[in-house]
């Protein structure tokens, strides 16, 4: 037996014949405010009448990202992508990551692979101030010179962007409203100072 409590919360009843009635209260602690991160790392890979080497996803490429939370501790995730290509893998090609709840930018992105033509060393470049709930996409070309890489960000409208344009006009228009009333009482003033210093003529 199930009931809600609360709204979200969940009270279970359970009666077994070994263990009897018992009861359990699960908080159910689900934000639907919660960010993500999804990241694709190409491989250089220029496929005929592109502009940009979109190519495939880079087989190992890791990403690595610092944010910080609601309570200003510094998280950092690290993860790779098609970690696993043989025998048929079903691998995504990118890389989702959970952010959970923050009302800040991610802080730094950093991407990197191996670099086999670099006497084997890594080759990797991070990036400053990116916004949440969005799909990145680097673009490591040319592959041996890291400050050429590209970075392209793609966000999602979000359903509430009507209210926020909504927010901004309206605070825009009181603004505007002191602005105007102060200015003609200004101009007024000018207008009525002008008076008294001008001659009087008959």
């Amino acid at each position: 037996y199930q009931r809600r409590v609360h709204g979200d919360d969940i009270i279970v009843i359970t009666h077994t014949s070994e263990y009897g009635t018992r009861i359990a209260a699960l908080k159910n602690s689900y934000f639907n405010d919660a960010f993500f991160l999804r990241t694709t790392g190409t491989n250089d890979v220029r496929l005929s009448g592109d502009n940009k080497p979109y190519g495939t996803t880079m087989p190992g490429g890791t990403i690595k990202f610092m944010w910080r939370d609601l309570q200003n501790n510094i998280r950092v995730i690290c993860g790779g992508q098609q970690a696993v290509t043989s025998h048929l893998a079903l691998a995504a090609p990118y890389s989702f990551f959970g952010v959970g709840r923050t009302n800040s930018y991610i802080e730094a992105l950093w991407f990197g692979a191996y670099n086999q033509w670099n006497g084997g060393g890594d080759s990797y470049r991070k990036w400053l101030g990116l916004i949440p709930n969005s799909r990145v996409i680097v673009l490591p070309t040319p592959f041996n010179s890291t400050e050429q890489w590209e970075l392209e960000v793609y966000v999602s409208p979000s359903q509430i962007t009507f209210f926020v344009a909504a927010a901004m006009v309206g605070g825009l228009l009181l603004l505007a409203v002191p602005i105007v009333v102060l200015h003609y009482r200004e101009k007024k003033s000018d207008e009525a100072e002008r008076r008294a210093k001008s001659p009087i003529s008959f």
